[in-house]
């Protein structure tokens, strides 16, 4: 598959400045998580960043209803997704700067995902695009797994494991996630405010973090099952 960068699309459309955290941030709660599915969801997009050191990424195409099916990316102990640059980006909070064993793998809300997306483009330009497309957009926020499955603090907690899949389980850690500043770049101040007031931490509207526990093959379309 060919690899393309997250900053190839037209990111911040004006509405994104003319809508205040608030307004955002009661639509979702109104709108969006209601949809959610709890306890068991669907895994709607596979995605990983080939390099550190670039904005690249690669989506995976197809999904586990197909005829032909992908073959998926192995998801391994200690390493997150095969072929992601997780073990290349090291981390302050470790004392020899190696990779936080808590942010193998990150993931957010599919829908929420989507919302924030189509916000910063606009409607027009993304109600125009393919699914291929939308989910390179999606894909651009950086996160690995985009799972359409209630991931807020009352769905989902710190230890609860999930089965993605028929294989491979997955653990919530501890580690808050956060937008950075190419996530405000991309989706607008207002959207990186919104995800870290204590309510958005708390909706997980940017996420979570997951470490492997038991490895396995993922493609689009698998189970999402809380388990324990």
């Amino acid at each position: 598959m060919t690899a393309y960068s997250a900053d190839e699309f037209p990111w911040c459309h004006e509405t994104v400045s003319a809508t205040p955290a608030a307004q955002l941030l009661q639509h979702i709660k109104d709108q969006v998580l209601p949809l959610s599915p709890r306890g068991r969801g669907i895994l709607r997009l596979v995605c990983r960043r080939p390099s550190a050191q670039t904005t690249a990424r690669e989506v995976l195409v197809g999904s586990s209803s197909s005829s032909s099916g992908p073959a998926g990316w192995l998801v391994e102990v200690g390493r997150g997704l095969q072929g992601d640059s997780y073990m290349q980006r090291g981390s302050r909070k470790t004392a020899d700067g190696s990779p936080h064993p808590d942010a193998q793998i990150a993931a957010i809300n599919s829908r929420v995902a989507e919302f924030l997306v189509r916000n910063s483009l606009g409607g027009g330009v993304y109600d125009s695009m393919g699914e291929g497309d939308r989910h390179r957009a999606w894909g651009a926020l950086g996160d690995q797994l985009y799972l359409d499955l209630d991931i807020t603090g009352a769905g989902i907690s710190p230890g609860t494991r999930v089965l993605v899949g028929t294989d491979a389980v997955l653990e919530v850690t501890t580690k808050p996630h956060t937008g950075c500043p190419k996530f405000e770049q991309r989706l607008g101040s207002h959207t990186l405010e919104l995800v870290k007031t204590e309510e958005g931490l708390n909706l997980r509207l940017r996420g979570i973090y997951f470490r492997v526990i038991t490895p396995g093959i993922i493609k689009n379309g698998d189970p999402v099952v809380i388990i324990e």
